[in-house]
């Protein structure tokens, strides 16, 4: 006969393992936390040198261009959005084998490019490459030239959707690449994937910015 409760060895010992396991699961919780988190911003990363390149290549087009233009969708040889890219590195624009998508996307579906403007006589224009003699009310950096697919939250057609889990890189004119979860990225804080009149074709005006995906025409 003993004074007091009597020691149970094997209960504190089988606590003591489950607080041990339960703080090795939070520790590989955490590690594979990190681990996601990097392979995503090596992802984003991927698809942001992927957009310079693209930018290098629609910079050697304009300058090439009489009138300092990029190509213009809705032609003949560029009759949607997707067929850009292919012809800039038919031209060598581009290198050959470049994949004009993002990088994260399994099938690496092309991204949206700019549909042009209706100018004064509604007639379809190409943005131009801003150059130092340039009027910023014209041509200026801040206009959107091309984007991943955008979000599943924000998206204007029913199409394929960015990889970045609800956000996108966004390419400008100026060469500057931009993670964005808002599509309210113009140069007038408008949506790039609509123009004015909530539309996926031609912008109104030049300042008005709107991206195609795969299959959109001015």
């Amino acid at each position: 006969m003993t004074d007091g409760p009597e020691y149970r060895g094997g209960f504190r010992l089988r606590a003591d393992v489950l607080v041990a396991a339960c703080i090795a699961f939070v520790g590989f919780g955490l590690v594979m936390s990190g681990v996601a988190k990097a392979r995503n911003q090596s992802r984003i990363l991927a698809c942001q040198n992927n957009l310079r390149t693209l930018h290098a290549g629609l910079t050697g087009y304009a300058d090439t261009d009489p009138q300092g233009r990029y190509p213009q969708i809705g032609t003949p040889e560029l009759p949607t959005a997707d067929a850009f890219a292919t012809s800039l590195v038919d031209l060598g624009y581009l290198p050959a084998g470049y994949k004009p998508g993002c990088p994260a996307a399994v099938e690496c579906p092309a991204y949206t490019y700019t549909l042009g403007f209706r100018g004064p006589n509604d007639e379809l224009l190409s943005l131009r490459r801003p150059t130092a003699t340039s009027d910023p009310a014209d041509e200026n950096d801040l206009m959107p030239v091309s984007a991943d697919l955008p979000a599943a939250t924000v998206t204007a057609t029913a199409g394929p959707v960015s990889p970045h889990a609800g956000c996108m890189n966004v390419l400008f004119v100026g060469g500057n690449v931009r993670l964005t979860q808002s599509p309210n990225v113009g140069p007038n804080g408008d949506d790039i994937y609509r123009n004015v009149f909530g539309q996926v074709a031609a912008g109104a005006n030049r300042g008005d910015a709107v991206l195609g995906g795969p299959g959109s025409r001015p």
